[in-house]
């Protein structure tokens, strides 16, 4: 558990400080948050003692004031700290990834990757930003507040303090066990909203073709199917968890039982006394409630690593080089195809192609569908990179031509093509604000 926040931690970059700094005030606030405990064991001492006082009242109710105070700005604080560096971390991790896709080859989004992007971007980045930034803290504080507690338990007496450390490791250890299996479904979970992110893709980006074919009823099928094992594979993530989470409440509460045994055998052997036998009473029902509501927070975690792993594996795509430094003449083009190879993955599609175009030369690719026409002329632009041979402009290798400076040297049509409702000047305009009338 601690490693996922190291993880987080670890792309806040220069907003670091910020979810350090929102630590700080989470463990003053843990700290605030059993003030009112202490304040009771001081009280029932007092009655005990027959020491009890209005001026001892007026400050318990005056401490009890500004504790309260005190710990709601702490934890406003807090919140706004980690709500300020979520923002900002995924505001410029969004933008990293905008200029990362930016220089993709087009297989990347060709291979039945889109569904994938989308969902990162509407759900993994989403998830992380508003549920677990905004907890970091929050679990940090659980885990003061259990050590708070612990030493509380020494101070009371030794044997209280050592028990609860050894009762403490034992539900570590079914806590990991539950910890084991949200690892493995949150995969599962994020990769069917993956499907399903693809599936709603692929149905609105076909619908032009399903009207036409009459294919409204499969088609729409297919989408629902996939809504249906999004239901059940969240469901099924629920279920999983679910008997963990059940051992990992009967543990605590067998374990304050424990507490409660021992600290009553303690006192009637006379080694801790009264109050602080009402001290144990106080604080045995609240002692393991932060290690249960830390790993309850456990499910957030788990779906936040998988989320974190599906957004690493988009930032670990290979960019397309774009380190060339030689200039294109545009006044005397000549392109060239030199031994070219290239493949979609492993299936090569083109086998050792060579031809020149010459300067004011039309030239036309003939073919039947799929042998390859439109694979040539994308290559000419760099959406993909062959892979071997070259392609040069004036005899200049095109991966040696800054990006920027070879699109400005080629004009495409697509086959889908977009007008707005205007004079062509103004559809050319758009592209290109500085175009003359001429």
């Amino acid at each position: 558990m601690i490693a996922l926040i190291k993880r987080l931690l670890n792309i806040s970059g220069k907003y670091k400080k910020k979810i350090y700094q929102a630590f700080i005030f989470s463990f003053l606030k843990s700290m605030l948050s059993k003030a009112p405990l202490c304040f009771a064991f001081v009280v029932f001492q007092a009655f005990y003692y027959q020491e009890m006082n209005k001026q001892l009242c007026l400050q318990i109710a005056a401490g009890l004031v500004i504790c309260v105070i005190l710990e709601a700005l702490c934890q406003n604080f807090s919140d706004r700290l980690q709500s300020f560096a979520g923002l900002n971390i995924f505001a410029k991790m969004r933008m990293d990834l905008g200029a990362h896709l930016r220089k993709m080859p087009m297989g990347y989004f060709t291979e039945g990757n889109i569904g994938k992007i989308s969902s990162v971007l509407s759900t993994d980045m989403v998830f992380i930003e508003e549920n677990c930034m905004t907890q970091i803290a929050n679990m940090m504080n659980y885990l003061f507040t259990q050590g708070i507690m612990v030493v509380f338990m020494f101070i009371l007496n030794i044997w209280l303090g050592l028990v609860s450390l050894i009762l403490i490791g034992i539900i570590l250890l079914i806590a990991r066990k539950m910890n084991v299996i949200a690892m493995k479904n949150s995969d599962m979970r994020q990769q069917q909203s993956e499907n399903l992110t693809n599936a709603v893709l692929d149905y609105i980006e076909g619908m032009s073709i399903i009207k036409t074919y009459n294919l409204l009823g499969e088609k729409s099928q297919e989408l629902t199917n996939n809504f249906v094992k999004s239901c059940q594979a969240n469901l099924h993530f629920e279920e999983e968890l679910a008997p963990a989470h059940r051992y990992l409440s009967i543990a605590c509460g067998l374990a304050s039982v424990v507490i409660l045994g021992l600290s009553l055998y303690l006192n009637q052997k006379q080694i801790i006394s009264v109050p602080y036998l009402m001290g144990v009473i106080l604080f045995v029902f609240d002692l393991f409630t932060p290690v249960k509501a830390f790993y309850s927070q456990n499910t957030r975690l788990t779906v936040m690593n998988s989320c974190m792993d599906r957004i690493e594996e988009i930032f670990a795509q290979k960019e397309l080089s774009d380190d060339g430094r030689s200039s294109v003449n545009n006044d005397d083009l000549e392109i060239a195809f030199e031994h070219v190879h290239f493949g979609y993955g492993k299936k090569e599609v083109l086998h050792d192609i060579s031809f020149t175009i010459k300067k004011n030369q039309m030239f036309a690719l003939v073919g039947a569908s799929g042998s390859g026409k439109s694979t040539l002329a994308n290559l000419l632009a760099r959406f993909w990179d062959i892979q071997s041979g070259s392609i040069k402009i004036n005899g200049v290798d095109i991966r040696d031509i800054p990006l920027s400076q070879l699109m400005n040297s080629i004009s495409m049509v697509f086959q889908r093509v977009y007008l707005f409702q205007d004079t062509i000047y103004n559809n050319i305009a758009m592209g290109r604000p500085e175009a003359t009338k001429e």
